[in-house]
């Protein structure tokens, strides 16, 4: 049997999982770290189930849910004990009447997803696949879950903050258009094709929340101007202007802390020298607010949106939408880049089966 063996220090989870899908591979992918042991099923690319020893069983999962009680469970737990095959505890709790398939389905792809996102942070550790290996057993997502459907599930770490809007009586038509152009733009972002479809979209998102705010690619040494919104330079054209704008990376200033720590920032922004340089090209007066956050597509920063609270003043509107947004654009970022590079080479690291 074929197996693929490596560090994903070298070739980080998301990227596993992407190669994976992309060429359709069959097989169980095992990944080992201090945290513990982790295990996906994969066919033809989908998974279709998933665990990981750091996080709650799923039958725990499930009592705390409250879908089944602590007694429902010990009860599974000794049948599951005394039957040599070990037969999952999903399966056990189905095929004895203690909770339906379809909810089992459904709390399974949850189950799974949140797998998924643990995953994504480990750094350390190795992985190792064994193509076309099948496990059979037990109660898995019938359907599956590929790379696109995940990425839908990617936008409910927002969840909570749209839990709390739902609970909150002074939600404001603000508020909650805030969340309509998130799952909007969020399905468009799943169809994306091209790395310069995900920068696009990414920036439309920026120019609804923003009054002001700009995107720029990162380049070796430096940040260069990509495209605008709201600013102004007299009678020069601004799509034009901002492309001649540059941000060195050699310098300290907040857009080489962004990228160095691939995390946002909002609040005031320091008298830096590069930060002097940096409002004297793109105009206008000293901002009292800039938010700065970076597309991490998981290996590196490509991209890093600047938005200000000028020229009013007054505090940037909710950005928590756009937090969120900026990380599933870059997952779709790589997976486009990946599938331009599968395309070049014709075939890929994990070749069809």
């Amino acid at each position: 049997m074929r197996t693929l063996d490596g560090q994903l220090k070298k070739m980080p989870f998301g990227e596993i999982f992407q190669t994976i899908s992309l060429c359709k591979q069959t097989g169980v992918l095992t990944l080992t770290d201090s945290k513990g042991a982790a295990k996906l099923v994969f066919s033809q690319g989908k998974l279709f189930y998933a665990s990981c020893d750091n996080m709650n069983p799923f039958g725990h999962v499930l009592v705390k849910k409250g879908v089944i009680t602590s007694e429902e469970l010990e009860n599974a737990l000794a049948v599951q004990r005394s039957n040599e095959t070990n037969t999952p505890i999903a399966d056990i709790l189905e095929k004895t009447g203690v909770v339906s398939k379809d909810i089992l389905q459904v709390e399974l792809k949850k189950h799974l997803v949140s797998v998924v996102r643990t995953l994504l942070g480990w750094e350390e550790g190795l992985f190792h696949f064994d193509f076309g290996l099948r496990v059979e057993k037990g109660i898995l997502l019938e359907d599956g879950l590929n790379l696109p459907a995940l990425l839908i599930e990617a936008t409910r770490p927002v969840d909570s903050w749209r839990s709390e809007l739902q609970t909150d009586t002074t939600e404001t038509p603000a508020e909650r258009g805030e969340w309509s152009l998130f799952t909007s733009m969020a399905s468009e972002l799943v169809g994306t094709t091209s790395t310069n479809e995900v920068l696009l979209l990414f920036f439309r998102y920026a120019s609804e929340v923003l009054n002001r705010c700009a995107i720029f690619l990162v380049k070796k040494k430096e940040l260069v101007g990509m495209g605008q919104s709201g600013l102004q330079f007299g009678n020069e054209n601004a799509d034009e202007r901002i492309k001649k704008v540059r941000v060195s990376l050699l310098e300290p200033s907040i857009f080489k802390e962004v990228i160095e720590r691939s995390g946002g920032y909002r609040g005031p922004l320091s008298e830096a020298q590069e930060h002097k340089q940096f409002v004297s090209q793109i105009g206008g007066s000293w901002p009292s607010e800039v938010f700065v956050v970076p597309l991490f597509d998981g290996k590196s920063t490509v991209a890093v949106l600047y938005g200000d609270n000028l020229p009013n003043q007054t505090p940037l509107s909710d950005t928590r939408g756009l937090e969120a947004f900026v990380k599933i654009a870059g997952v779709a970022y790589a997976k486009a880049a990946l599938e331009k590079k599968l395309a070049e080479r014709k075939g890929g690291a994990l070749p069809n089966e």
